[in-house]
């Protein structure tokens, strides 16, 4: 038997008592109470595993079901581009909300205050200046019907692949190294160099409609 209060004695999932120690499955929400290799799950191990299968399982589900989103997004662009200063804007907030929502919150909940800022504005960062890059493409007949799904998928497959490396670092207790916050740096100063090149180019370009 076990005395009630030990967190040993709780579902390390949905803190349900347990009344027998050699128990394996939680009897609430039938979770696993033991890792790999043997050892009784604690809370905070607990979570990260949780967090992890909620990645990779939002992974699947924004990839399968946004990919016809996205190749709906391409058909309107390219059947009814008039349409394309409002389907885009929607389709990209919709995709930042979705891929926040399901795949980032889990993740950054279990994540110590450091590497959760780090997490947050690498991602944001990483958000905006691939969208920089797809989005002409995007916005263009035709080329939409694979820029836009081929963007969806790699930006998903992105951010579970970083999500789930930094999972596997707070596991292992390993701190943030110097280099994720250069890798940072350089991008926030790529993203910069972008944003004045474009808004150079419209410049040039409302020039250049003057004169003609």
């Amino acid at each position: 038997m076990m005395a009630a209060g030990d967190e040993s004695l709780s579902c390390p999932y949905c803190r349900t008592a347990l009344l027998v120690a050699e128990a394996t499955t939680c009897p609430a929400c039938r979770g696993g109470l033991f890792d790999a290799a043997g050892g009784r799950l604690t809370q905070e191990r607990a979570a990260l595993l949780f967090a992890t299968a909620a990645v990779e399982e939002a992974r699947n589900r924004l990839v399968e079901d946004g990919l016809r989103w996205a190749v709906g997004v391409g058909a309107v662009v390219t059947l009814a581009p008039w349409l394309t200063p409002l389907a885009l804007p929607i389709a990209t907030v919709a995709q930042a909300v979705s891929i926040r929502w399901w795949m980032v919150a889990p993740a950054r909940r279990v994540f110590q205050p450091t590497r959760r800022m780090l997490a947050r504005w690498t991602l944001r960062v990483g958000y905006v200046l691939g969208l920089s890059f797809a989005g002409p493409w995007m916005a263009a007949p035709f080329l939409s019907l694979v820029a836009t799904p081929a963007w969806h998928v790699a930006l998903v497959t992105a951010e579970a692949s970083y999500l789930r490396w930094q999972l596997d670092r707070e596991s292992s207790g390993t701190g943030l190294h110097d280099a994720e916050r250069v890798g940072l740096g350089c991008m926030v100063a790529l993203l910069v160099g972008v944003l004045v090149l474009l808004m150079m180019a419209a410049g040039v370009m409302g020039w250049l409609a003057q004169k003609a």
